[in-house]
């Protein structure tokens, strides 16, 4: 048995010529000795990460799931018997999927997996770390179109309904500021990371907007509406400015020791909404993202409006939300045309 993944040596060497091309189909070991070097694994997959936080301004978030994905590749290394980089195959990779299979993950998991494990690769080719752009020997599986949940602006409203008069001080304080974060999501369609990590200074209550940094350390500023500026400023005099921990923090909605509110907390805290409200199947931060967008398509924003309120790089990713009111759509086809 070999060293484990995280000893691996990678060169440090010259890399081929980027004219220079292999048979796509040939799974015969490289053999370039002159290539190995000093860089172990942990050190590449961290100069790899800090390139994505200097270079491409990637969130916090993100380098976690990178991570986290080459993680899984490195413990797939170890099962293998730990080969060095320069006898890497392509069956070495297809074995690295079938394990991911068996695991039961999802072709949209395994994607992603592999996805970054491409990216890793190709910095590492870049770098002169490995003598050969391995990726051609990585097939991403192609991701089903799922078309995301969304909530009825009934159910919607059920989950926003105001803080009831009998309930304890206790559970006023928390119900307050659940009201408020909650109301900020639905009314800004930012994501839970977002949310949680606003500061105060990123509100602007007298004009009705928040200032908000998303992925790729861009920043977009979303008009933040009447209701949800009112539950916010309720927050902020009857519950924020009465926590002395709360009024030292910079963030928004602060945690224990005045950070930045866990996404799990919120997590947890819309479950609990969403169960003494009735509302069945999964509840999740991101469906109210999913509703916000679905919501104002089907009262006739524009498409490139409601792309820019998300943050979307891409108009193709928000088109996704003019797909999924089927039932809408049928019925208004079985009440106009003729031959419905």
């Amino acid at each position: 048995m070999g060293a484990p993944a995280s000893r691996y040596i990678y060169g440090a060497g010259r890399s081929p010529a980027r004219g220079t091309r292999t048979d796509d189909r040939d799974a015969s070991p490289i053999e370039d000795p002159e290539m190995m070097g000093s860089h172990t694994l942990q050190q590449s997959v961290e100069a790899f990460l800090n390139m994505l936080r200097v270079e491409r301004g990637a969130s916090t978030h993100t380098l976690k799931a990178y991570r986290n994905d080459l993680a899984s590749f490195a413990r797939h290394l170890d099962t293998s018997g730990s080969p060095p980089p320069a006898v890497w195959t392509r069956s070495l990779f297809d074995a690295f999927v079938n394990a991911l299979r068996a695991q039961g993950l999802s072709d949209s998991s395994i994607a992603r997996r592999l996805t970054a494990l491409r990216v890793f690769l190709r910095h590492l080719f870049a770098e002169g770390l490995i003598p050969q752009d391995l990726t051609r020997w990585i097939e991403v599986p192609r991701r089903s179109r799922r078309l995301p949940g969304v909530l009825t602006p009934d159910q919607v409203r059920s989950l926003l309904e105001p803080t009831p008069a009998n309930a304890s001080r206790g559970q006023r304080r928390r119900r307050v500021r659940d009201d408020a974060l909650l109301e900020l999501l639905y009314a800004t369609g930012t994501r839970a990371s977002e949310a949680t990590s606003l500061k105060i200074t990123d509100v602007n209550l007298a004009m009705g907007y928040l200032r908000c940094v998303g992925k790729g350390n861009k920043e977009r500023v979303i008009p933040l509406g009447r209701r949800a500026a009112a539950r916010v400023k309720e927050y902020l005099d009857r519950v924020r400015a009465r926590r002395p921990d709360s009024t030292r923090s910079p963030f928004l909605f602060p945690g224990r020791k005045g950070r930045a509110i866990r996404r799990e907390t919120l997590w947890r805290r819309l479950q609990s909404r969403a169960a003494a409200t009735g509302i069945g199947g999964r509840v999740y931060p991101h469906l109210l993202r999913h509703s916000f967008a679905t919501h104002l398509l089907r009262n006739g924003a524009d498409l490139r409006i409601v792309q820019e309120l998300l943050g979307h790089a891409s108009v193709a990713t928000t088109q996704i939300y003019t797909h999924v009111d089927a039932a809408r759509l049928r019925a208004i086809h079985e009440s106009f045309h003729p031959r419905a």
